[in-house]
Parts: C-alpha cells; structure tokens; sequence
C-alpha cells in the first residue's frame, strides 16, 4: 500500500489542474489549441488532457504560471484602458 497517498496527489492536482485549464480558456475566450502552442508549444496539449493526459509537475507548473501571468497582464490592460 506504500504509494497510494503519492498517487491520490497526483490525480488530485490533475484534476484540479485540468479544471483550472477549462476555466481559464472560457473566461478568457482562447482557443484549446491556442492556449496549448502559447504554454508548452504543444496545440494538442488540451485536447490531450481531456483525454487523460497527466502533465508532468514541471509543465504543470508552467501551465499555472502562465495562467496567473496571462491574467494579470488582462487586467493591467483592462485598468490603462480604463484610465484613459
């Protein structure tokens, strides 16, 4: 039973991941194949994830950064916008 709680880990943050990604896309209105060349150069990247795709941690981490960097450049544009 050694294992188990590595591998329940793992499946956790996949799914959350996974969840994450799709989020992301409809709020930001990309396109899976586009959001996968832009992150990892990959436009199979969704499209394999909802197919069961488990990203490795260092892509995972990659995924998330981009997110979260995406994001806030959205929302620097969206204030100078509103500034002006």
């Amino acid at each position: 039973m050694r294992g188990q709680g590595g591998r329940r880990q793992k499946k956790e943050r996949f799914m959350y991941i996974n969840r994450k990604v799709e989020r992301f896309l409809r709020q930001h209105d990309i396109p899976a194949t586009r959001f996968g060349r832009m992150v990892a150069g990959d436009p199979r990247l969704v499209l394999d994830m909802r197919n069961g795709r488990q990203l490795r941690p260092d892509l995972a981490d990659r995924v998330e950064a981009f997110m979260q960097g995406y994001a806030e450049s959205t929302e620097q544009d969206q204030d100078a916008r509103d500034a002006a």
